[in-house]
């Protein structure tokens, strides 16, 4: 398999394509691995830890693609993942007598491809099998026998660790034989004492979160890896797993050697799998992917006009980690639908923009069918319930509007050659009013990161700009000033280190110039309302870190005046919300909100007027209003009355009093 043996085909078109330039022995043998369909990604140079995130999704069998990691990292091993990308199982030997014992035991395994590892073992190649859904897992064959399935990968030659790899068989890859493929399927026998789990999917790994301070890094990275330690990943994966978190989320992670993240992840090696939180399911997941393709076939064309773009695919973030799957109507069609729990405030930071735009851009994706409210029975001050309905023919309503007019199709001379991730598994982030990259740019970097590299027509044509040059010079020449792209023989892609490139980005400052309205007191006791220019200089992770600050601290204070409004004391709001009391006292006389008095009697009962009961047709129409409209039962009998009377449910509008008299007399019948 040596760049010696590459296709002329391959050779032929890689002259055409890049020129005659020399080119290391590493990146010819990544080329020639992806000429065979299998799909590369780079690990450090000496090492097996990957260099790039999400390394499952983004192995690439594109040259161009493979050119910009080698020529970025010119040194760095070769990595192949096995399952279904590959079509590849191994089996990882590094005790070759336990090898001996189970042919012995079993039979013979067939003649297949074979490679020396650089800890002195082998690896023997066979076909995954097509239908079968088989994991990593360690020493289930027998000791030092370990297997490399769906969500693993391999170091492949002529990468080199302690020793090089090499190719010591170069025989067809054949198919595993039955008996080999069938231990693979049992499930794993638990330890002694605990009871046998069902074979569950990997838990999903989530780099993003809060920051990793020094002082509770040890702890942190503990919990995190026992939500990954479920069964279904081996030490070395979960071992890379830990490493890349850390190089994501920990304060100082220069500090935090690997010696300390590998041994955290061996400690947890050693201990029963955990029990998973709670598990999407296959349907969740089946929902999100239809919904995502609406996202690409509709709102990524033509996206820099608004936030809807944005917005959707933050939407779909939120569903995918906190939505459970639910049944809904539409019309007389019963359809499938993510429900997850969001506030505005909540989804603002990740969708790069305001609560008010995130309100405004869910409004129009419910007109549009691509979500749905479902707020019976709740209160103002809790967050929105949103539900993501699956498009059906894989579709919403169509946009009428701006670019996104044109319909759906497959864009022709495109890479379509790999299926996109998600939306929301995307690396490049939402951009923000007035970044060093903008909404524009923004979509061709969603496009690039998503297809791979394309030339500027192919790339305008995907996002329905009528003249490619436009596109060319108003954004993709701007895109590479900043080292996120690269222009190679008229072929736009994305850098090698994009994801550094993008990381680098947002910390870097830029200025805002925006226009606010304040009041102030003139010298003649006026109340003067004037607009001022406000600007200021900070990185896009700084925003963002002060957006997201903000928006909690206005959702405590708006949940804390609500529940002051419904007469709740104010131990009662501390205990709701999670504060102090006396922090609730200080945001309530902030806002000069009255804490309910007790009440005085009205004096003896013999001197007491009886309170006339509200009318039956009042106490009626309240009723089935109500029942229509369930999260209204705690609002004001003054409101109830404006709706009563509004929407002509009684004659004449009634008072607020009458509206109380009828809440009461409906309370105690229930």
């Amino acid at each position: 398999m040596a760049a010696g043996r590459m296709g002329e085909a391959a050779t032929r078109v890689l002259s055409e394509v890049y020129g005659t330039a020399q080119r290391s022995q590493l990146l010819k043998a990544a080329l020639h691995y992806a000429e065979q369909g299998w799909p590369v990604f780079p690990c450090e140079p000496g090492g097996k830890r990957p260099l790039i995130k999400d390394w499952p999704n983004r192995a690439s069998t594109d040259p161009h693609k493979i050119h910009l990691w080698w020529n970025h990292w010119p040194n760095a091993n070769i990595a192949i993942p096995t399952g279904k990308r590959s079509g590849l199982l191994v089996l990882d030997v590094d005790h070759p007598p336990s090898l001996d014992d189970l042919e012995d035991e079993r039979g013979e395994l067939p003649k297949t491809r074979t490679h020396s590892t650089g800890n002195g073992g082998i690896h023997l190649i066979f076909v995954y099998p097509a239908g079968d859904q088989i994991s990593n897992s360690a020493g289930k064959l027998g000791p030092g026998l370990d297997v490399r399935g769906q969500g693993g990968y391999i170091v492949v030659p002529p990468s080199r660790t302690t020793r090089p790899y090499e190719h010591l068989d170069e025989a067809d890859i054949a198919d595993a034989p039955a008996w080999f493929l069938e231990g693979l399927r049992e499930p794993q026998k638990p330890p002694s004492g605990t009871a046998g789990a069902p074979t569950r999917a990997p838990v999903y790994l989530e780099r993003a979160g809060e920051v990793i301070a020094d002082g509770t890094r040890n702890t942190t990275l503990t919990s995190i890896a026992g939500r990954l330690h479920d069964g279904t990943r081996d030490l070395e994966q979960l071992t890379a797993n830990l490493l890349a978190i850390r190089d994501e989320r920990c304060e100082n992670p220069e500090t935090y050697t690997d010696a300390e993240v590998a041994a955290i992840a061996c400690w947890l090696q050693s201990k029963p799998p955990c029990r998973p939180g709670r598990s999407r399911g296959q349907e969740v997941e089946e929902v999100l992917e239809a919904a995502g393709r609406y996202w690409y076939d509709m709102l990524l064309p033509g996206g820099g006009r608004s936030k809807l773009r944005d917005v959707f695919r933050t939407h779909l973030g939120h569903g995918g980690r906190h939505g459970k799957l639910v049944k809904v109507w539409i019309g007389s069609e019963e359809r499938r639908a993510v429900k997850y729990d969001a506030s505005c405030r909540q989804l603002a930071p990740d969708a790069g923009t305001s609560p008010m735009s995130v309100s405004r851009n869910t409004k129009r994706l419910r007109e549009l069918g691509a979500i749905r409210s479902d707020n019976a029975g709740r209160h103002e001050e809790d967050g929105g319930t949103f539900l993501i309905v699956e498009p059906a023919p894989q579709r919403y309503t169509h946009i009428k509007e701006g670019r996104n007019a044109a319909e759906p199709s497959v864009v022709e001379g495109c890479n379509t050659t790999s299926r996109p991730p998600r939306p929301d598994r995307l690396h490049t982030p939402a951009p923000r009013w007035g970044d060093h990259v903008g909404n524009a740019g923004a979509g061709a970097l969603y496009a690039l990161e998503a297809f791979g590299s394309q030339t500027r027509e192919e790339l305008a044509r995907r996002l329905r700009y009528s003249r490619a040059r436009d596109l060319e010079r108003n954004h993709l020449r701007r895109l590479e000033e900043l080292g996120l792209i690269e222009n190679v023989d008229g072929v736009w892609g994305l850098v090698g280190a994009y994801e550094e490139a993008t990381d680098e980005i947002r910390r870097a400052p830029y200025s805002t110039v925006r226009r606010v309205r304040r009041q102030r007191p003139s010298v003649e006791g006026l109340l003067v309302t004037e607009v001022v220019e406000v600007g200021s200089v900070a990185s896009v992770e700084e925003r963002d870190r002060a957006a997201r600050e903000s928006y909690a601290e206005e959702s405590t204070v708006y949940r804390v005046r609500r529940l002051a409004w419904r007469r709740y004391s104010h131990e009662a709001i501390a205990r709701k919300v999670g504060l102090s009391e006396e922090r609730v006292r200080e945001i309530l006389k902030l806002a000069d909100v009255p804490q309910p008095a007790a009440k005085k009697a009205a004096g003896e009962i013999a001197e007491l007027e009886r309170v006339p009961d509200a009318g039956a047709e009042l106490v009626e129409a309240l009723a089935a209003y109500l029942d229509r409209n369930p999260a209204l039962r705690d609002e004001y009998p003054s409101c109830l009355a404006i709706d009563l009377w509004k929407y002509e449910l009684v004659e004449g509008k009634p008072t607020s009093a009458d509206v109380k008299r009828a809440l009461a007399e409906l309370h105690a019948v229930a």
